[in-house]
Parts: C-alpha cells; sequence; structure tokens
C-alpha cells in the first residue's frame, strides 16, 4: 500500500524516549499532518476495507452528498508499525523517514466523498532532518506513506 497525497505539516514535537535504564537515550519525534484525502486513500488506513466501506456508505449518499452535515473529527484506532514517510518539501532535500509508527488517525468527512484528516508519524529522524522539519511547519507539502503491514493485511 502507498498513499501519495499532499499534506501540511502542523507541528513537530521532540520527546525523549526510554531504553532499557538510559533515560533520554533517543530522541524520537512526533509529526503532525493535515489535509485532504479521497475515499480511495481513506480505505487504505483501514484494517479492514470492509469496515471503510460500512461507513463510507454511512456518511454519504450514493451522490456523495453527506447524510449527516455537521460531522467532527471521528477516530480511527489503526496502529500501523514499520511505516516508511517520505517528504517532498518544495525548497529543501527530501526527508526519507524508515521505521515510523503512523496513528491517531481522526477523520472528518466532507462533501464530494472526501475527507479532512489530522494524523501523526512518530519517527527518528536525524538532526539535520530535525532542523529541516522545523524550516517546514505550517507548510504543504507532497508526501508518500508506505506500509508493509498494511500490504501483508491487503493480501491475507
Amino acid at each position: 500500500m502507498k498513499i501519495k497525497a499532499t499534506l501540511k505539516l502542523e507541528d513537530v514535537n521532540l520527546r525523549s524516549e526510554r531504553h532499557g535504564e538510559e533515560e533520554g537515550a533517543a530522541t524520537g519525534v512526533d509529526l503532525k499532518l493535515t489535509g485532504t484525502l479521497q475515499s480511495s486513500q481513506m480505505a487504505q488506513l483501514w484494517h479492514s476495507p470492509e469496515t471503510w466501506e460500512r461507513l463510507k456508505s454511512a456518511f454519504w449518499n450514493d451522490d456523495l452528498e453527506l447524510k449527516t452535515v455537521g460531522l467532527g473529527f471521528i477516530p480511527n484506532d489503526s496502529d500501523f508499525q514499520n511505516c516508511r514517510v517520505d517528504l517532498y518539501p518544495e525548497f529543501t532535500d527530501d526527508i526519507a523517514m524508515s521505521e515510523a509508527s503512523v496513528n491517531q488517525h481522526k477523520f472528518k468527512p466532507l462533501p464530494g466523498g472526501v475527507c479532512e484528516v489530522k494524523l501523526r508519524v512518530q519517527c527518528h529522524p536525524s538532526r539535520e532532518e530535525i532542523a529541516a522539519l522545523a524550516g517546514m511547519l505550517k507548510r504543504e507539502m507532497p508526501m508518500e506513506l508506505w506500509s508493509r503491514q498494511m500490504d501483508m493485511l491487503d493480501a491475507a
């Protein structure tokens, strides 16, 4: 599975991680991304495509008009480990982060069968990448999210 989309980097949050007895042995980074995804892209963020199909029919009619207006963000408890997240900013080098986790995904159905999304990427970028990420705050950029876990679930 691979999702290609343009998302906005809303927040970069550094966190200290404990490894065994050693406090702060590594620095993890939480990225908050927001944007709009098509229904076909949304289906890939669920462990079960059938679940998304049921939700989709609950939110939109056949003409892709919302059945219920004024819905807020709806959480999805899917947690994907060992993802690769590639960011393609306009004025700096691309950033490829492997062994990332994608979680805390929330979506808000919009007219036309699209969804506004919020998601968190937990990763371990280098110091140089952290500095570059700080310079990308509040900017939209193309990105790709790839997960072998999602691929394996799709094949099952």
